[in-house]
C-alpha cells in the first residue's frame, strides 16, 4: 500500500504493542493500547507522551513532535518525499514510509507490515556511494530502510555484511559518508571524537573503513541498541533528542538554546547536575575545537535499566566546523553564540546547583587536556591555510578558559 493512503500506523515500543497513531482531519491523534496501558510494567511511550493520558491529539501538523523526530533528513528524505509525490510537511506519509526500524526503541508500521530484511553486501565487493545511491532511489529500500535522522549521507550497517574481524551480533552501526560540500567530514568526525575522548568525554565509537574503491566511511557503533546477554538479543534503548525531550519540531534544532536543553534535563534525568555539567563539559570543548553544529539533535537523553535511569547520551556527531568556515556556535548560551568565557560557564551552572569549584576543576582539566591533544586534529585533510587558522582559534579559545 502507498504511504500517502495509509490512515493508521501501529506503534511498537520495545517489541510491544503500545498503541497506534491515526491521521485525523485536523493532524493526527496517538491512543495507548488498552492493555499496554493496563500493565503495570509499561513506560510511557515517550517523555512527553505519557501513560497518564490515553488519546494524545495535535492538529495543524499531522504527527507529534516525538514522532517527528524520528524522521530521516538530507537526501535520504528528499527521497522519500520523491517516490511519494507528497509534500515536506505531510509527515504522517514520510513516518508510514520510514518508520519500521527507528532511532531508539520506538518503531511506527502499518497493520500487518512484515519485518523488513535488507539486502546484504559484502564489504569488500561495495562501493559505499553505489549503495547509498541505491538505498535511496529504489523504492522498495527507501520505504523499507532504517529511520536515521541526519543531514549526511548515511547507511544502514544491516545492509552490510562485514569481515569476521569486525563482526559482532551485539552491535548495530551507522556508516556515514563524505558530502560533496564538506570534503573530510568523515575523517574530521573520527579524529575530533578521538581528541573528545582523549579530553575524558564519553562518545560513542567510531571506525575509519574503505570500500572496494579505496572510498573512506565512518563506521558508527550505536549505543541504542545494546546486546543482553540474558535474553541472548539486542535490546533497543529509548533515546529523545532535545528537540524531542523539549516538545519541539526539528526545525527548531538550530533555535533552541543550551538554556532550554539544560532545563529539560533538570527535569527529566535522573542525576541532573552531573548531566548538566557533562553538557556543559561537551559545549566547551566544541567552542574551543570550532564546532559550530551542535545542534538540538546532537544531544540526547537516553533511558537505561529499564527506562529507570535517565541520563545524558555518549556525545556524538562531534566536529570541527571552523575549517568549513562556520566559527560561531549553533546552540547559543546566554544569549551568546561566540565570546563564551570561564566566568559565563561557572555562572550559568552555579544556576542549575553545581559548585563552582567542580566546574572549574571541569574546565580546568579539559583546557589541560585538549592544548595537550589537539594536534591529532591535524590528521584531517585541509589546507595550511585553514590548518593555521584553526590552530590560531584553538589557541586564543584555550587562553579564554586558562
Amino acid at each position: 500500500m502507498n504511504p500517502k493512503d495509509i490512515n493508521e500506523l501501529t506503534i511498537y515500543k520495545q517489541g510491544k504493542v503500545a498503541g497506534s497513531i491515526i491521521r485525523t482531519d485536523k493532524g493526527c491523534d496517538f491512543i495507548y493500547d488498552d492493555a499496554y496501558l493496563a500493565s503495570g510494567n509499561n513506560r510511557d511511550l515517550a517523555f512527553n507522551i505519557p501513560k497518564t493520558q490515553k488519546r494524545h491529539s495535535v492538529s495543524g501538523i499531522n504527527l507529534h513532535t516525538y514522532f517527528a523526530g524520528l524522521l530521516p533528513e538530507g537526501l535520504r528524505l528528499k527521497a522519500i518525499i520523491e517516490h511519494l509525490k507528497t509534500s515536506p510537511d505531510d509527515l504522517f506519509s514520510i513516518l508510514a514510509a520510514s518508520g519500521s526500524d527507528c532511532i531508539g526503541d520506538v518503531s511506527a508500521c502499518p497493520p500487518g507490515d512484515s519485518k523488513y530484511e535488507p539486502e546484504k553486501y559484502r564489504l569488500k565487493d561495495i562501493d559505499f556511494y553505489v549503495l547509498f545511491n541505491k538505498s535511496i532511489t529504489d523504492k522498495y529500500n527507501v520505504f523499507h530502510s532504517e529511520g536515521i535522522p541526519g543531514i549526511q549521507s548515511k547507511i544502514s550497517g544491516s545492509m552490510i555484511s562485514f569481515p569476521l574481524s569486525m563482526r559482532g551480533e551485539e552491535k548495530g552501526y551507522i556508516l556515514k559518508l563524505n558530502p560533496a560540500d564538506k570534503p573530510s567530514l568523515v575523517e574530521n568526525e573520527y579524529w575530533t571524537l578521538m581528541l573528545a575522548e582523549k579530553c575524558g568525554i564519553k562518545t560513542n565509537r567510531t571506525k575509519i573503513i574503505h570500500d572496494k574503491n579505496k572510498n573512506k566511511g565512518l563506521l558508527v557503533e550505536r549505543f541504542d541498541r545494546v546486546f543482553d546477554r540474558k535474553s541472548n538479543c539486542v535490546i533497543k534503548v529509548h533515546q529523545e533528542d532535545a528537540c524531542q525531550f523539549l516538545d519541539k519540531y526539528p526545525s527548531e534544532k538550530y533555535r533552541l538554546s543550551v538554556n532550554l536543553i539544560c532545563d529539560g534535563i533538570k527535569e527529566l534525568a535522573s542525576a541532573p547536575v552531573i548531566d548538566i555539567l557533562t553538557l556543559l563539559k561537551v559545549y566547551v570543548f566544541s567552542y574551543i575545537t570550532g564546532n559550530g553544529d551542535m545542534h538540538a539533535k546532537n544531544i540526547s537523553l537516553v533511558a537505561l535499566k529499564d527506562g529507570k535511569q535517565v541520563t545524558l547520551s555518549p556525545a556524538y556527531d562531534l566536529v570541527t566546523t571552523l575549517i568549513y568556515g562556520d566559527r560561531t556556535m549553533a546552540l547559543k548560551i546566554d544569549g551568546k553564540d561566540d565570546g563564551i568565557t570561564k566566568k559565563m560557564i561557572v555562572e550559568f551552572a552555579m544556576r542549575y546547583g553545581i559548585n563552582e569549584l567542580p566546574v572549574l576543576k571541569m574546565i580546568d582539566n579539559l583546557v589541560m587536556m585538549t592544548d595537550k591533544n589537539y594536534a591529532v586534529l591535524f590528521n584531517v585533510p585541509m589546507e595550511e591555510k585553514k590548518r593555521a587558522d584553526l590552530e590560531r582559534t584553538i589557541k586564543s579559545r584555550l587562553k579564554q578558559f586558562g
